[in-house]
């Protein structure tokens, strides 16, 4: 059975992913001083940043194959 080593870009993504969605899921129903529209925006931006994470450490991996 061959198995593939996992991504450090990957993992990383999906720890901050879960961390996220943990932390939405947690304090975003008990803040009551925010709209629901800005619990939205919140959750929104922190998944983009956790999406920037992934692409600017997908092509530092990339540039480290072609440059070693």
């Amino acid at each position: 059975m061959n198995r593939s080593k996992i991504r450090r870009s990957t993992w990383i993504a999906l720890l901050l992913l879960a961390y996220v969605t943990a932390m939405a899921v947690y304090f975003l129903p008990r803040n009551q001083s925010m709209s629901s529209t800005d619990k939205y925006i919140s959750a929104g931006a922190s998944y983009l940043i956790v999406l920037g994470v992934w692409l600017s450490l997908r092509l530092k991996e990339k540039y480290r194959r072609k440059h070693p």
